[in-house]
């Protein structure tokens, strides 16, 4: 629900639920903010930095270790650019595309439009661009992929409904299309101005843009920081490699899920579905290490089901696909009932129950703000 707080038709409530908040109430879990400078898997210990340095760190012990840190956008190839490409994966940089917006939309007032090139065609892309568009109606929005076709891995169904909608919204669409290069051209009165170089078919070509949105090359970067600061395996693009129960191999009390993971087996996709069907799996084996003798243990194995696909295609608007494609739904139902779905996956039922009211509300006011706009008019 990033693209809902960043349109600020959702609360940080609702979208991202304070520690504080989740853990209320309880009085077993110890909370510690702090960035993890290595894992000492021989000796069971990780090192923790609560200022956020890059000094040596406090050693903490454990009995076991669970590591879900997720991925991290991958600009390498453009690094002395990154500052002109603004990634959108976590709540800071939904909090700094709010500043870019407030931004763009101040010169707008001055009949001026925008340019804005979002970065990669997958289901981020698309949803930040059909949000960005509405947001910013004047605005010029090119979508770029390397691939054939956007959304190449969503059901035939939701691909459909998304590049029509783009479509309808006025999206530029380039396909088969990369990056080459980054040209910052910031200057004190737009300070995130670039110029983007595309290379398509052998043919280079260049967009000025107001704003680089960046949605391509979410992946564990294998820099050897964090938890990569370890003996623990990984493959080449740094996830740790578990097995089928989650375990990391050769590390029987560390487990690992999420994007941060791969399991040996079977190639999973890097969604949060993945993530929250892993969680019960990992809980259930680390109780059973923990609580059983060794070789008496009941471990289970991980087995993904899809249930289905959702994405937003605006305030207003969303596709979902479940059941194998019996349930094919999208506009303002889709919308309303992928909100619901949201609020019931929130991990403890008083954050269900708000994210629920929350959700209710806003679009309420919502509703109520553009009813008072019509009667303005009249």
């Amino acid at each position: 629900l990033l693209y809902e707080l960043c349109t600020e038709d959702a609360t940080p409530e609702e979208v991202a639920p304070t520690f504080a908040n989740l853990l209320e109430g309880t009085s077993v879990v110890d909370f510690v903010q702090g960035t993890v400078i290595g894992v000492d898997a021989d000796q069971n210990r990780i090192f923790v930095s609560k200022t956020g340095g890059t000094n040596k760190g406090t050693p903490m012990g454990y009995d076991a270790l669970v590591l879900a840190t997720g991925a991290s956008v991958n600009l390498e190839k453009f690094s002395d650019e990154a500052e002109c490409a603004l990634p959108f994966y976590t709540i800071e940089n939904c909090y700094e595309l709010k500043r870019r917006f407030r931004f763009l939309e101040s010169r707008q007032t001055g009949g001026k439009n925008c340019n804005i090139v979002v970065v990669g065609g997958g289901y981020s892309g698309v949803e930040l661009a059909l949000n960005t568009k509405e947001r910013l109606q004047n605005s010029n929005v090119t979508l770029v992929h390397r691939g054939e076709q956007v959304l190449e891995y969503a059901t035939e169904y939701n691909r459909m409904t998304g590049i029509n909608r783009l479509k309808e919204a006025g999206v530029k669409i380039l396909t088969e299309t990369s990056v080459e290069k980054v040209i910052p051209q910031i200057t004190s009165e737009h300070p995130y101005k670039s110029a983007v170089v595309l290379s398509s078919d052998g043919t280079s070509s260049q967009i000025e843009t107001d704003l680089l949105l960046w949605t391509a090359g979410a992946q564990s970067s294998n820099d050897g920081i964090g938890i990569l600061n370890s003996v623990l395996p990984r493959d080449k693009k740094g996830r740790l490699v578990t097995g089928d129960e989650m375990i990391v191999r050769g590390f029987p009390n560390v487990f690992a899920l999420g994007d941060v993971s791969r399991v040996s087996s079977t190639m999973y996709p890097a969604t949060a579905q993945v993530a929250i069907q892993q969680a019960p799996v990992v809980a259930w084996n680390l109780y059973s290490q923990l609580q059983s003798p060794e070789g008496k243990q009941e471990l289970l194995t991980f087995s993904y089901a899809n249930l289905g696909e959702m994405m937003t295609l605006g305030s207003e608007d969303a596709t979902i696909t479940s059941l194998g494609g019996l349930v094919q739904l999208s506009g303002s139902p889709a919308s309303v009932l992928r909100r619901l779905i949201y609020a019931v996956r929130m991990p403890t039922i008083s954050q269900a129950f708000v994210a629920g009211l929350e959700s209710t509300g806003t679009r309420l006011n919502k509703r109520k703000g553009s009813s008072l706009k019509k009667n303005l008019w009249r």
